[in-house]
């Protein structure tokens, strides 16, 4: 079998956080760190081997550059825009889409034909750029969306329900950060609907106060996310053919087309194998008609 190697294009908290959780979980054989100051590459992946020491494994760390990419299986975008706190979503757009704009030509470059995942915000707007600028499959580019979301939804739900997290199957639709769609008939908690007396609302204003609440206090929430694209990660892998909610290309489905949104996809060796479609109610459904046309408008923005 081909050894597995994956490239983190960016070692920030988010990037170093992501190869932390590849190297504990053993996904793969080589693992490649690139970033803009070399000597923070050099030193993540210095700090990762020792750590081997403690851990065992035998995966091969490095420091590397974007030509390292030419035969990775998958490509993991996690550099920062860095906009100024509180900015405007435009000007975050045009600073993310200026360095989606600088990095992905360059991978491309090397000839890469893997699975790129972005996670870059906004992520649904990124992947959809990446996917632009990369020329690779549609379902070769996959964004972070709103796992981040999920992860959050599921693990509030958790302790108001006192269950395990895994036994929360819940999900979050539409533009990732922005207004998420969460469709509450589809949630199931150890296999049954969420109780009527359940105040949905509190549940998702609470989800989302915490979430405010931890970026104001730590600037990043770099365990959650590096831990929902680990996920990513391991599907393709290892073929897991499991659904996560990413930001995928539409092909017709929840009616877009040739857009990118978070929704529940089949991931696999290939990227995405296919939309997942729930059943939505017509309030959730306009709700996913105004994330895509506001999105659409922001396309507009970046070409």
């Amino acid at each position: 079998m081909a050894a597995k190697k994956v490239a983190i294009l960016g070692v920030g908290q988010i990037g170093g956080a992501l190869a932390h959780h590849l190297v504990l979980r053993n996904l793969c054989d080589e693992l490649v760190l690139v970033d803009a100051d070399p000597r923070l590459a050099w030193a993540q992946a210095a700090d990762l081997r020792h750590s081997l020491g403690v851990l065992g494994g035998r995966t091969r760390i490095r420091s590397g550059t974007y030509y390292d990419c030419d035969d990775a299986q998958v490509c993991v975008l996690t550099v920062s825009a860095n906009p100024a706190p509180n900015a405007p979503r435009l000007e975050q757009l045009d600073r993310s889409a200026t360095t989606v704009g600088r990095i992905v030509p360059t991978v491309m470059a090397t000839g890469f034909s893997g699975v790129l995942v972005v996670l870059t915000d906004p992520s649904d707007l990124m992947a959809w750029l990446a996917h632009q600028l990369s020329d690779l499959p549609p379902e070769r580019v996959i964004g972070l969306g709103t796992s981040l979301d999920v992860a959050r939804l599921r693990s509030h739900l958790a302790e108001v329900l006192d269950t395990d997290p895994a036994a929360v199957e819940a999900w979050v639709l539409g533009d990732a950060g922005e207004e998420p769609v969460i469709p509450w008939s589809q949630v199931r908690v150890n296999g049954n609907p969420l109780p009527e007396t359940l105040d949905r609302e509190a549940v998702a204003n609470t989800a989302a106060d915490t979430a405010y609440n931890l970026i104001q206090g730590k600037g990043s929430a770099a365990f959650a996310m590096a831990a929902a694209a680990a996920d990513i990660v391991d599907a393709v892998l290892c073929d897991r053919h499991k659904t996560l909610c990413v930001s995928a290309a539409l092909h017709g489905e929840y009616g877009q087309d040739d857009i990118f949104l978070s929704v529940p996809a089949v991931i696999g060796s290939s990227g995405v194998e296919r939309i997942v479609e729930l059943e939505l109610t017509p309030e959730e459904t306009r709700h996913m008609d105004k994330a895509a046309r506001e999105l659409c408008q922001y396309m507009i923005d970046i070409t």
